[in-house]
């Protein structure tokens, strides 16, 4: 056998550590996404709403809260820690994504046994 079955037990569970936090950075990125949009709805909405008490037209749009709209510019090495949400609002009330379906189990890498080996006059 090439290789043992520690090295792969141990190739295993490093590649499930990796795709548990690409998991984790990719709901992270989607929740703030969700947020974004949901907070760019409301601010549509609201805009919407002003316009149709006021019966003057402006020129210019309104200038909104940059904190609200702007998105945080990073690059993708530096983006861990950036994903928390800058929206925070009563509106929000949707419960956080389950993370669970995207992480491998925690349990001990239980291979199963090798097959016997071939009679050695069958090469």
């Amino acid at each position: 056998m090439p290789t043992s079955p520690t090295r792969t037990k141990k190739a295993l569970q490093e590649l499930a550590k990796v795709f548990n936090k690409l998991a984790s950075e990719l709901t992270a990125d989607l929740n703030a996404a969700i947020n974004e949009i949901d907070s760019l709805k409301r601010e549509v909405q609201r805009i919407k709403s002003a316009s149709g008490k006021t019966s003057k037209t402006t020129t210019s749009p309104k200038k909104t809260n940059p904190s609200k709209t702007s998105r945080p510019h990073t690059t993708k090495g530096a983006q861990q820690g950036t994903h928390t949400s800058h929206h925070e609002s009563s509106h929000d009330t949707k419960t956080p994504v389950d993370t669970g379906s995207f992480v491998f189990p925690h349990e001990p890498f239980n291979p199963s046994p090798p097959p016997e080996p071939a009679p050695p006059g069958n090469n």
